[in-house]
């Protein structure tokens, strides 16, 4: 059953995003055909009417790019939203569980923005801007392959995070009668604050035990790891506790959502 409502999820907001990103696609095409003009034909690149041709291209291009990622995370959220209005009447009467609903909602919206980040993608590669360690991109291999793997998983796991926040805050809003859009807007600021403040007091506790048991052992503790693995090896570590970090979060996430979603569904 998961398998058709993600047909039905993708149906519905392909009818809006893939023109979008069609269109994007179009333009970065655009722009990198120019571009390749001007590097192939110096006389014709250094005029003044093919850099105000390339400027205006590269704008549209970040503009599109970033209309992209806007309207891919609103969608996001806007389906789920949906779900607690009037819609969710037929939603929740269909021999599905709480669990695929969910799931579907965080496949798709995951799904479409993993998408847009690989046109921004597409867009550097082709114009072939340097960029540091672009090499991990294209043909990931040897040491950078473990630090690819780990930069997808830390993305991903900080993507479902970032959408379950979004889906916590939309279940707790639903609970009012009233305006419900403004309640989850408020529960948003008001749990940010306090996963905000939660964060700061973890910080302070964290180098209060470090002072307290030593700047310098810790120093040396840190020259020591640093001098077994790799710069590499560092990076991944350091992604996979991202990305186990973000798991925890969606995980812990996911069920609060199920739970009101379960318990105290007030539907529109």
């Amino acid at each position: 059953m998961l398998s058709k409502l993600l047909k039905y999820e993708y149906r519905a907001t392909a009818k809006i995003l893939l023109p979008l990103y069609l269109g994007v696609l179009f333009v970065i095409m655009l722009n990198v055909l120019v571009f390749r003009i001007g590097t192939l034909c110096p006389v014709l690149g250094s005029g003044t009417p093919y850099t105000v041709i390339q400027v205006l291209l590269t704008f549209l291009c970040g503009l599109g790019l970033l209309a992209v990622l806007a309207v891919s995370f609103f969608m996001g959220i806007q389906r789920f939203y949906s779900l607690l209005g009037t819609r969710g009447y037929l939603m929740f009467s269909l021999p599905v569980t709480t669990n695929q609903l969910i799931a579907s909602k965080l496949i798709c919206a995951v799904s479409w923005m993993t998408a847009s980040f690989l046109l921004c993608n597409i867009l550097f590669r082709m114009i072939g801007l340097p960029t540091e360690g672009s090499d991990l991109v294209i043909a990931p291999m040897g040491e950078t392959l473990p630090l690819f793997v780990s930069l997808c998983l830390a993305i991903l796991s900080m993507f479902c995070c970032a959408f379950l926040f979004f889906y916590f805050c939309i279940a707790i809003g639903g609970q009012w009668p009233q305006n419900r859009l403004l309640a989850t807007v408020v529960c948003y600021f008001v749990i940010s604050f306090l996963l905000q403040l939660l964060l700061i007091v973890g910080m302070m506790i964290l180098g209060t035990i470090i002072y307290f048991s030593g700047i310098e052992a810790f120093g040396n503790a840190t020259q020591a790891i640093a001098s077994v693995v790799t710069s590499y090896q560092l990076i991944s570590i350091i992604l996979l506790c991202m990305f186990l970090f973000f798991a925890v979060g969606s995980v812990i996430l996911w069920l609060l959502t199920r739970h009101f979603l379960t318990r105290k569904l007030n539907l529109a």
